[in-house]
């Protein structure tokens, strides 16, 4: 089981701002190579690929097994709620009691306080697939759930987060699109999905930690978050991106551009963070909390913060370290003559 959000990512938040219209599809594309179609890891989502038939267009569709994780039970289920938020009410408490110094029972009662149990219905949402390219060496697929959400509901952050987190939990990441866009539309070329959050959290002091609760921001506007996404995407392709990056189920506020198979620039659209370019092994990297990378591979890592000139400075190292780049790749090729 994947994990699951507790919140709605700013990415997502970002790029719902973003969007057309008002309503909304829980869906995403994934990669799968043929290994995994052979051991028929897409049979689940309702799709049979027969060996005489062609990959492209193949599709189907299944309830998400409760199996799979607690948003997918209680899509399913009902889902029974606490609500320690009310008030208790008085319960009329019936059973049998043994008697005393005998053998029977006997009818008893009495009232206890009690919180209140709510009960929802599941909204027994389907997963749709189909696949909608063929690559070298696999295929991608496109997910999307049955129902499409209101931007305008009262509700909609709720059952946002619900959705996502189903699809999270049996595609293993989630993203959402407008209820407009046809599935095929639903492409991940450019784009690498990682099965790990980006920078993860640390270990902090109490003290660490007050100065960083100190230092959040509570007042997120989204306009804001979409401009900034849109003008990070920006400054990607204005620096030769090839593809871009995003952890696992959005959790992470930090978003790669590739330049290189290992050479990467991480940013974050949050203004007041910074910039962390990243050359050599950048999927290991980034499985590390930001203190502990800048102490244990500094030669790798460089970090600009976000401040006046912040975009030309990361353009500036970016030459410098492909100029270091090139002239160790003369040198070896010097070597090897």
């Amino acid at each position: 089981m994947k994990k699951n959000l507790r919140k709605i990512p700013l990415l997502i938040r970002a790029r719902l701002n973003g969007m057309m219209g008002s309503r909304v599809a829980v869906g995403c594309a994934k990669y799968y190579a043929h290994c995994e179609i052979q051991a028929e890891a897409l049979k689940r989502f309702g799709i049979t690929i027969q060996p005489s038939t062609s990959l492209l267009g193949a599709e189907g569709e299944s309830f998400p097994s409760a199996d799979t994780g607690r948003y997918s039970k209680w899509n399913l289920l009902i889902k029974e709620v606490k609500r320690r938020d009310l008030p208790k009410e008085e319960r009329l408490i019936e059973g049998e009691a043994p008697d005393f110094g005998g053998y029977g029972t006997h009818p008893i009662s009495y009232y206890r306080s009690c919180y209140r149990i709510e009960r929802i219905r599941p909204r027994k949402q389907k997963l749709y697939a189909r696949v909608i390219r063929v690559v070298e060496g696999g295929v991608v697929v496109a997910f999307k759930l049955s129902d499409s959400l209101d931007k305008a509901s009262p509700k909609f952050e709720q059952l946002l987060l619900e959705s996502l987190n189903v699809l999270q939990e049996n595609v293993g990441r989630c993203g959402v699109e407008s209820a407009d866009t046809l599935m095929e539309e639903y492409d991940c070329r450019n784009v690498i999905h990682v099965d790990w959050q980006l920078f993860p959290p640390g270990h902090y002091s109490k003290d660490q930690i007050a100065r960083i609760v100190m230092s959040i921001r509570h007042d997120v506007d989204p306009d804001r978050m979409s401009r900034t996404l849109k003008d990070r995407m920006e400054f990607f392709e204005s620096i030769g991106a090839r593809q871009t990056i995003y952890g696992q189920g959005f959790n992470s506020a930090y978003i790669g551009g590739m330049l290189a198979d290992d050479f990467v620039v991480f940013d974050n659209i949050d203004y007041g963070n910074a910039v962390y370019i990243i050359h050599g092994d950048w999927r290991s990297l980034t499985k590390l909390p930001r203190m502990e990378l800048l102490a244990k591979f500094p030669n790798n890592v460089k970090r600009i913060l976000h401040g006046l000139g912040w975009q030309e400075a990361v353009r500036r190292e970016i030459m410098r370290l492909r100029h270091e780049r090139c002239r160790w790749d003369d040198e070896n090729c010097e070597g090897t003559n």
